[in-house]
């Protein structure tokens, strides 16, 4: 007995499938209210998804213009119409804003509505997709509150930095002067000398307000430097470092100081500021040599990361332990304070320095073996 064998043809096989998987994979997307209108705006089609999200059913809501999801502002605004005209004349239209759910709550809605033609290009209707990204707004918003927030806060604390560094520049700076003044004039006056135990006592405060008074100008220094604008030159290396080393002589008055220096290429930065730093280095160099009968210091370049000049300063002074490296840039660590001279600003003002540079800044040594600082910046 024979049999016929007949093939499907194509409806049968392919597009009632392909439709009843549509209607799934539609229906199955919660996280989405998928549905369509007609060209005037009138909804035919309503997903699970938006029956969840719009508190709608497909009952309660099909045949009503689609507009009902709006607010009332936005319908007196003409926003419902306007949407299909954009997505009409431009093949789509995407907003985020605020929807209206069946019970009257608001929110915040991504939504996108496609013009669904025919083969000839007339308009059939529109799709539409929603998505309620009311958590993520909020969140952004939160976010964006939070910067705000701390832009205040940094914009309050730059005011009362700023304060400061006037309230410092003046207010302190005159009792210093007085002081040293009036300690200056009892040691000049004739009338009734002092004794030399009350000479010394004027002499120690004499010294102690000039010191002060140094510190008070390194603390100037320091707190500007956070509200300085980094410029944007070529900086000579070598230059700089020569003007620094002749400016730096009376410091090196009567002693005997080897400078070489090697390679020095030129960086892009902030030459003023860059002064600042070199002078920190090469006189905190001078001061921890001072006790060699040959002070030798050098200056340099070794190769770093592209795009980077990495340079050094070495010396061969008293150097210290490389566990207590990390205090070096610190404000007021001091690893010699008792033998040395000096505020224990200077190297915390390299590292902003060199940090406002986009660099870094790091120092290698051992006890009485000298110590090396190096400095990564930007190339020119």
């Amino acid at each position: 007995m024979s049999q016929t064998l007949v093939e499907p043809t194509p409806d049968t096989r392919v597009a009632q499938p392909d439709a009843e998987l549509f209607r799934a994979l539609v229906n199955g997307a919660l996280e989405y209210a998928i549905f369509t209108l007609d060209p005037s705006g009138f909804i035919l089609t309503w997903n699970a998804g938006a029956e969840r999200i719009k508190g709608y059913s497909a009952d309660q809501i099909i045949g009503k213009h689609f507009s009902c999801l709006y607010r009332d502002e936005d319908i007196e605004s003409g926003k419902p119409a306007k949407a299909l005209q954009i997505a009409r004349e431009n093949g789509n239209y995407e907003e985020e804003g605020w929807r209206v759910r069946r019970d009257g709550s608001g929110f915040w809605a991504s939504v996108v509505i496609t013009p669904v033609t025919d083969a000839a290009g007339n308009l059939l209707g529109f799709s539409k997709i929603t998505r309620d990204i009311t958590e993520r707004k909020l969140a952004e918003t939160a976010s964006q509150a939070e910067l705000i927030r701390r832009s205040e806060e940094l914009q309050r604390l730059k005011s009362e930095a700023e304060a400061f560094s006037y309230s410092v520049s003046h207010d302190l700076r005159a009792p210093l002067r007085h002081l040293d003044g009036f300690a200056e004039l009892l040691l000049k006056q004739n009338r009734t000398p002092l004794d030399e135990k009350s000479q010394g006592y004027l002499e120690k405060i004499m010294v102690a307000s000039k010191r002060m008074g140094r510190l008070i100008d390194d603390l100037l220094t320091f707190s500007r430097l956070s509200r300085t604008e980094v410029s944007q030159s070529v900086v000579n290396v070598r230059a700089l470092v020569e003007q620094t080393c002749a400016d730096l002589s009376p410091e090196t008055e009567g002693r005997v100081v080897v400078w070489t220096l090697g390679d020095l290429p030129p960086i892009r930065g902030d030459r003023a500021m860059m002064r600042v730093a070199l002078v920190n280095l090469l006189s905190n160099a001078v001061k921890y040599s001072s006790r060699r009968p040959e002070a030798r210091i050098e200056v340099g370049s070794v190769p770093g990361p592209p795009d980077t000049v990495t340079l050094f300063v070495r010396d061969n002074g008293v150097g210290f332990e490389m566990e207590y490296a990390h205090k070096l840039f610190q404000v007021f660590q001091r690893l010699h304070s008792e033998e040395y001279e000096g505020t224990g600003i200077g190297l915390a003002t390299v590292k902003r320095i060199v940090e406002h540079h986009g660099g870094t800044v790091w120092a290698e040594s051992s006890p009485e073996n000298g110590a090396t600082f190096y400095v990564t910046l930007p190339a020119a």
